[in-house]
């Protein structure tokens, strides 16, 4: 006997009418799983796969879209820095929906990650704070901010110029950085005839 699917009021056999999105599959009398099929990976999942809303100002009433699938798109549109959309109505996903996300399927490493990414972007917001621009990875405060534009870094040690956010311009104040090239090789050969001069 072939397996019957039930759609709302709708009868059919599996040999005549196509699968619909919503099933009730009975295999035997004691036996009743209620699933959906993705629309990605086409495959029936329990509709438990489709229940959480991970974003509140999503457009779509219900998710298409298996739990699965959804982690896989997160992982593959990985971009530390940019907005991830919901792959089903394109609305920026929020921190909260993609940190459950990632939770929820057990990525604890890509979790960690962004975890420390949104701690970064909250610390960036502080205008007195500074990345070390030498790469080490570290960043402190720098109270004063541009009143004190030499920093140097609690981790490498080395010199980072708070203005311009790169290795500290050594021999040249940040107005002469600012300079057009041309003017600073022309002021660079100035300061050295007068330290020649100086050396005589």
């Amino acid at each position: 006997m072939p397996e019957m699917l039930i759609d709302n009021n709708n009868i059919s056999t599996q040999d005549s009418a196509p699968c619909p999105i919503y099933t009730c599959q009975i295999s035997n009398k004691n036996e009743i799983k209620v699933e959906q099929s993705c629309t990605v990976c086409m495959e029936s999942k329990p509709c438990i796969d489709f229940e959480t809303q991970y974003n509140s100002d999503c457009t779509h009433s219900t998710r298409t879209i298996c739990n699965s699938c959804t982690y896989e798109y997160l992982r593959n549109n990985w971009n530390i820095g940019s907005e991830i959309s919901c792959p089903e109505c394109s609305i920026p996903l929020s921190h909260n929906a993609i940190k459950l996300i990632l939770f929820e399927n057990g990525d604890i490493t890509l979790y960690n990650r962004y975890i420390q990414f949104e701690l970064n972007r909250i610390l960036e917001q502080n205008l007195e704070f500074v990345w070390c621009s030498h790469g080490c990875g570290s960043g402190q405060l720098n109270e004063g901010a541009t009143m004190n534009n030499t920093i140097e870094c609690v981790n490498c040690h080395k010199l980072t110029c708070f203005t311009h956010k790169c290795p500290w311009h050594d021999g040249m104040t940040c107005e002469e950085y600012d300079m057009p090239r041309y003017f600073v090789f022309s002021y660079e050969i100035i300061l050295g005839d007068k330290k020649m001069k100086q050396e005589k």
